[in-house]
């Protein structure tokens, strides 16, 4: 009986041993193989030369958006932005068939989410900061905007659709953080003739 023991734990001692072997192994071989020649073909992501896009003038911070409506002007730092692009469809059933025939009638404007915070010095509200982005974004018409990303969709001009300040949301006193949302606006040119 302990000879058949000694057996299998030998045989078994085997094949963790060449299992540990070949996963070593292949390891090995993978590195050398894959790493050598992929790497060497596997060229880097450049954006176009463009690698100070995302970076506004004179400034480090990543994805800043300015706005600017009404001679007034506020830069928010470190927005994050959602762009959410729509189009309208319209279905027609058709008889004696499934499912039904979309046609793209034309594109919406973007849906544009603005979300970030306005910073002050320690132990101070930002109330300066907060009504100035209040006064901008209760301007009668659309609101200029300056950002690296929307530049990507040609988004220049929002319009206000909800402003969310929620008081709720703050952790610290000198932080408050804020979400708006907007749709695009465009420049439309039109030929008026007087009869």
């Amino acid at each position: 009986m302990g000879s058949k023991i000694a057996i299998y734990v030998g045989e078994n001692v085997r094949n963790l041993a060449r299992q540990a072997g070949i996963s070593v192994g292949s390891g090995l071989l993978r590195g050398g193989l894959y790493g050598g020649r992929l790497v060497s073909q596997v060229l880097p992501i450049e954006v176009y030369g463009m690698e100070d896009r995302l970076l506004n003038d004179g400034s480090d911070v990543v994805n800043g958006v300015v706005l600017e409506a009404e001679g007034s002007r506020i830069e928010i730092v470190d927005a994050r932005v959602d762009v959410k692009k729509r189009n309208e469809v319209k279905d027609t059933a058709l008889v004696n068939r499934s499912g039904k025939v979309k046609e793209r009638i034309q594109a919406s404007d973007y849906e544009v989410i603005i979300s970030g915070s306005l910073f002050a010095e320690r132990d101070k509200f930002p109330y300066y900061e907060l009504q100035l982005l209040n006064y901008i974004l209760s301007t009668a018409g659309s609101i200029d905007v300056a950002s690296s990303y929307l530049c990507i969709f040609d988004i220049e001009r929002l319009v206000l659709r909800m402003a969310d300040f929620n008081q709720s949301m703050l952790k610290y006193f000198n932080v408050m953080p804020f979400k708006l949302t907007f749709d695009s606006d465009m420049d439309y040119d039109f030929l008026v003739i007087d009869n």
